[in-house]
């Protein structure tokens, strides 16, 4: 069985079929979008706390990698720390068994979702933000204008891929 057969859940055999092979990104779309605004504010939160450790970081830093790595942490930190208990919030009552109560299976699949997001999309975004960051800065730019840059591409791309992530991640964690 393989992933797109995991993410189609109970739509059947995708089979050779275009059409099929859209419907579970359509579907994800449709079931996560509502997340796009949890992800928005911590990308709010991000922005600015990052773009504020740039601007000031050329007072106290002497290196462009310096300010680039010390914005690349506060960025990835305040994200998040901003967005982690939205999706916490989003998902409590997935988590519950036919009782209500907190069912630790249940938990611990859904702590290993929000682990692998953080670890494959934060790896790949800390060492592209990082080096953008820095080659911007090298080229001239103002600290806090290349962190926002950055960071504003950045949050498009992840906004553009966000639901297809949220919704295969959550699929394969909530997989019986």
């Amino acid at each position: 069985m393989g992933l797109e057969d995991n993410l189609q859940g109970n739509e059947g055999s995708l089979g050779n079929n275009t059409q099929g092979k859209n419907l579970w990104i359509r579907k994800a779309f449709k079931q996560e979008w509502p997340t796009m605004g949890n992800h928005l504010a911590a990308c709010v939160v991000s922005i600015s706390a990052a773009t504020t450790v740039s601007h000031f970081g050329d007072n106290f830093l002497d290196s462009d990698a310096a300010i680039s790595g010390l914005a690349t942490f506060v960025d990835s930190t305040s994200y998040w720390g901003a967005f982690l208990p939205q999706l916490i919030w989003r998902d409590r009552e997935r988590l519950k068994d036919g009782e209500g109560n907190f069912d630790r299976k249940k938990v611990l699949k859904k702590v290993g979702e929000y682990g692998s997001y953080i670890t494959f999309i934060e790896g790949t975004y800390i060492g592209l933000r990082f080096l953008g960051q820095y080659h911007l800065q090298k080229k001239g730019w103002d600290p806090a204008v290349a962190s926002a840059t950055i960071q504003g591409i950045a949050t498009g791309l992840f906004t553009a891929a966000w639901p297809i992530i949220r919704y295969a991640g959550r699929k394969l964690s909530e997989k019986q």
